[in-house]
């Protein structure tokens, strides 16, 4: 009930006068209810998107501020290392924290781990001096613990390319490599975009994507199905010849130059041409840095890292190399031809004796013997130092 104004008697609320006066009543706008009804359910909503997108941002400011990691920790990481080089090269114990993580001091090589200091994963590794052979040999087990796809090979041909200042960073499917040439360290850090197709690293730009799956498994001595056809057309080959004085002395500068660790060499001839090839390998006791060869392409000599043995077949363009390390092994068969290394097979070999050969599963016994097929037809280079390569390169 309402009252009415006129007269104060006790009106029904939908009378439109009184019943006691006549007197007129005033109605309720049922419209501005409405609207405001509406304009609160606005506000209601708006303020629940504002809400959401409150919380959205922070959290997104919560995982920006939180640094990219290695999915291991400082201990963690030297049980990887440990497996890697074989036996307990790294000691728990030898860790000392420092202001941003932990630091492993010997006398031939440092190692510094950067670590988020909630989780106490991995976020920077710091390798050096990259100028002996435990920090070279240390960087490169590094990289194979953030890259477990990679083999001894690729880590060390990185190091080498950022050396060489082939590349200013190498970046794999989980790490980026950089080198501080100041500070003669090798950088490891996490990639920011995990999960990305990397950029191709030299050695893989070098491969042809459809070798791998063309060429024959049980027939070394044959030239795989993928080489160009020997009628091709002259005008289309890369030049292979230089003045035998310009690759002579060539090779000679890059004896004079080559790594301290490089004191063998051998002059092989791998692909028949009328130049020999230079081969350059480091003393048993150092396999870690593997092999090279190089080459003469027209005018310019060329250079392609291998595993830690080789085996080539003379005058056929085909090579095979092996890495052992840790118990596991790693061997490409690969084509070498108008300055190309193209691999054609691959097989591995791991602790527990599981073999693949071009991604199929081997027993030990059919992996032995399928390299076996290839070695049995191949030679090793004979190597000697410095001063007689050089007399052999002038006598040649």
């Amino acid at each position: 009930m309402k009252t009415c104004s006129r007269c104060g008697a006790q009106v029904p609320p939908n009378a439109r006068v009184c019943p006691n006066c006549g007197a007129p009543q005033p109605q309720e706008n049922k419209s501005r209810k409405a609207l405001i009804a509406v304009l609160i359910s606005l506000l209601a909503v708006l303020a629940a998107v504002v809400a959401i997108i409150i919380f959205v941002v922070m959290n997104q400011s919560d995982e920006e501020a939180k640094p990219n990691t290695f999915d291991y920790t400082c201990s963690e990481y030297t049980d990887l290392m440990n497996r890697i080089l074989g036996g307990n090269k790294l000691e728990q114990s030898k860790w000392a924290p420092n202001s941003s993580g932990y630091k492993y001091s010997e006398k031939t090589f440092s190692i510094e781990l950067d670590t988020d200091k909630d989780s106490e994963k991995v976020t920077k590794i710091t390798v050096g001096p990259d100028d002996t052979d435990d920090g070279v040999k240390m960087a490169a087990a590094s990289i194979m613990t953030a890259e477990p796809s990679l083999t001894q090979k690729d880590a060390l041909t990185q190091i080498s390319e950022l050396k060489e200042k082939k590349r200013e960073k190498i970046e794999n499917t989980s790490s980026v490599t950089t080198w501080a040439r100041d500070k003669k360290r090798i950088i490891i850090e996490p990639r920011p975009n995990n999960g990305e197709k990397p950029a191709l690293t030299t050695a893989e730009t070098t491969v042809e994507p459809t070798a791998s799956t063309a060429a024959p498994t049980t027939k070394p001595t044959e030239p795989p199905t993928t080489e160009q056809p020997t009628t091709a057309e002259p005008t289309t080959e890369a030049p292979t010849t230089a003045p035998a004085a310009a690759w002579k002395q060539a090779y000679i500068d890059y004896v004079n130059n080559a790594d301290k660790f490089f004191t063998l060499f051998s002059l092989i001839d791998i692909d028949g041409d009328d130049i020999p090839e230079l081969f350059s390998a480091t003393e048993a006791s150092k396999p870690v840095f593997g092999t090279r060869i190089c080459f003469m392409d027209g005018d310019t000599i060329k250079e392609e890292g291998m595993g830690a043995s080789l085996y080539y077949a003379e005058g056929q363009g085909l090579l095979l190399t092996s890495t052992t390390m840790s118990g596991s092994q790693m061997v490409e068969v690969e084509t070498f031809s108008d300055g190309k290394v193209t691999a054609i097979h691959s097989g591995t070999r791991n602790m527990k004796d599981e073999c693949k050969w071009d991604d199929k599963d081997l027993s030990l016994d059919e992996y032995n013997s399928t390299i076996k097929d290839y070695t049995d037809n191949m030679i090793q280079p004979k190597t000697v130092g410095k001063s007689e390569i050089i007399s052999m390169i002038e006598a040649y």
